[in-house]
C-alpha cells in the first residue's frame, strides 16, 4: 500500500493498493478465461470497496520482466464511501474521490502458476465544497483552494503502481 506520503512525510499524490497473488494450479486455463474471470472479481471487490465502476477504459496485453504475455482490463470508478483498503490497510479519503483500477493475470506455465494482480489508486479527490454564499469570502476561499477537480488530479502513484506488476517474479520455493 503507497499511503501517499514521501520518506519526510510530505504528500506525493493519492493512495494507492496493489495485491499480487499466484496460485499454483495444475490446469491449463486460457488467458481470455482468466481475465474474464477476474474482470467478474473487480466487480465483488468495487463492491466491497464501496466504488462504482464507471467504465472499462482500456483492455490489453503486455510482457513481464521475465518475458510471460500478461492481459489486462484498467477501470475508472468513483468512491461511494470516505474510505478504501482491506481489513487493517486502510486510507481515509474524500467521498467521490475519482479511482482507477487494474486486473492483470499471467501464467508461469514451468511452475504451475497462474499469477493476479490488482491494484487500486485513487487519482483525484472530491473538492471541497468552498461556497459560503458572500461573495469577497468566495473569492479569497477560491484563491486558496482549486475549484477545478481537475486541478487535484495525480496519477503519480497509479503510474508507479502500473509499472511495479510487470517487475513480479515468479520462481520455486
Amino acid at each position: 500500500m503507497d499511503d501517499a506520503e514521501d520518506n519526510e512525510g510530505n504528500s506525493d499524490g493519492y493512495p494507492g493498493i496493489l495485491m499480487i497473488v499466484a496460485v499454483k494450479v495444475p490446469i491449463d486455463i486460457e488467458e481470455k478465461d482468466m481475465l474474464a474471470e477476474l474482470d467478474k472479481q473487480f466487480e465483488r471487490m468495487a463492491v466491497d470497496q464501496e466504488v462504482e465502476l464507471d467504465s472499462e477504459i482500456e483492455k490489453g496485453s503486455r510482457y513481464t520482466k521475465q518475458g510471460y504475455e500478461t492481459q489486462y482490463s484498467i477501470f475508472n470508478g468513483t468512491a461511494k464511501t470516505d474510505s478504501i483498503g482491506f481489513e487493517g490497510y486502510s486510507r481515509t479519503i474524500t467521498e467521490g474521490s475519482k479511482t482507477l483500477y487494474v486486473g492483470e493475470v499471467w501464467k508461469a506455465p514451468e511452475y504451475n502458476l497462474i499469477v493476479v494482480a490488482m491494484g487500486i489508486a485513487i487519482i483525484s479527490e472530491e473538492e471541497i465544497n468552498d461556497k459560503t454564499g458572500l461573495d469577497p469570502i468566495d473569492d479569497i476561499i477560491s484563491d486558496i483552494i482549486p475549484n477545478n477537480p481537475t486541478d487535484t488530479t495525480n496519477e503519480q502513484n497509479w503510474l508507479e503502481l502500473l509499472d511495479i506488476i510487470p517487475e513480479t517474479i515468479c520462481y520455486n520455493n
